[in-house]
């Protein structure tokens, strides 16, 4: 009969997690338009991730000159479009105008600018820097952040805006060769809309900074039994284990306080980074219990000792089992961002 039970609930448990399906937002981006000697305006264009879309044709005009296209690079030597050309943009970026001698001009064409321009994004932080200027062939150290993201930590500067492109450290020394976006990289982040925070875990686990059902760290959020199916954050959201849990609890400071008016518990990891898990209490039939007082948190994992939950008050901390029927409370649950990890 236990095996019986054992392996029901082991398939509850699929049913458990956290939907994976969900639709994420699509990111935008933005083209400028440089003259790179020339005169008149373009206003910038957007485009939307994943969509073609046809390049504003030039306006620019550079009396004595023709126009050849755009490139990436003031100095012709990057990505070169023609006018008009259909393109995908996969990330912010300059275009500068290319000219050449139509032959009414003596002079061979313009003078590349012998200075550059890097220009600093808080990527969803707060904030305003002031673009640096640059001189080529010259170093220097780049401008210290001033952006800031709520309890985020700023971590370094990326040419991408998701981090995949070249890192730079806080004023770190540099010798750009053309003008470049820098974007502010942070300690958290979002997925599918729902934000998430590196403590500085062992295992690289990242934690969700709301429960799920609330838009803030203080809301209780929404119940489940053990096997209930949880509401659907979409790709990369999951129960944690009881293992995860298990580090939380051990490789955090933990303290009972009061948040915005609400107690529970503040976990802050080794990298000083918290998240805070409100006393939500949890739900018997159709009554909330201990509200304000205690905390239970659900996991993912379901053994001998019935299916395994985080447990506290102002006094104890624990991990618990759910014998004696406890798995038919309705409790709370506290994800992490698979996506995320290391």
């Amino acid at each position: 009969m236990k095996k019986s039970i054992f392996l029901l609930f082991a398939i509850v448990s699929v049913a458990g997690m956290i939907a994976i399906s969900g639709c994420k937002k699509k990111e935008t981006y933005t083209v400028t338009f440089n003259a790179n000697g020339g005169t008149g305006t373009m206003q910038p264009q957007t485009f939307t991730e994943g969509e073609a879309q046809v390049l504003t044709r030039n306006a620019f005009t550079y009396d004595g000159y023709a126009f050849t296209g755009w490139n990436t690079v003031q100095g012709g030597s990057g990505a070169s479009y023609t006018d008009g050309q259909t393109i995908t943009a996969t990330a912010d970026m300059t275009l500068y105008a290319q000219w050449t001698n139509n032959g009414t001009n003596p002079t061979p064409g313009p003078t590349p600018s012998s200075t550059v321009t890097v220009t600093f994004d808080a990527n969803g932080g707060t904030g305003e820097m002031a673009p640096q200027t640059f001189t080529i062939g010259t170093a220097h150290a780049l401008a210290a952040n001033m952006f800031s993201y709520d309890i985020f930590h700023f971590k370094n500067w990326n040419t991408a805006a998701d981090g995949t492109g070249i890192s730079y450290s806080d004023q770190q020394v540099v010798n750009p060769s053309a003008s470049i976006t820098l974007y502010a990289q942070w300690d958290g982040g979002f997925q599918n809309g729902h934000r998430f925070i590196d403590l500085g875990l062992p295992s690289g686990t990242k934690w969700a900074l709301t429960n799920v059902g609330s838009d803030t760290p203080e809301g209780y959020g929404d119940y489940f039994r053990w096997g209930d199916t949880t509401a659907n954050w979409g790709s990369g959201w999951r129960k944690p284990t009881k293992t995860e849990l298990e580090e939380l609890k051990n490789n955090c400071t933990v303290t009972w306080t009061t948040q915005n008016g609400v107690n529970g518990r503040l976990f802050t990891g080794p990298n000083g980074n918290s998240i805070f898990l409100p006393a939500a209490g949890s739900y018997y039939q159709s009554s909330l219990n201990n509200a304000g007082s205690t905390g239970s948190y659900w996991s993912s994992t379901f053994d001998t000792s019935g299916p395994w939950y985080l447990h506290f008050n102002s006094g104890n901390l624990y991990m618990n089992g759910a014998e004696g029927g406890y798995y038919t409370n309705k409790c709370t649950v506290r994800p992490v961002c698979v996506s995320a990890q290391n």
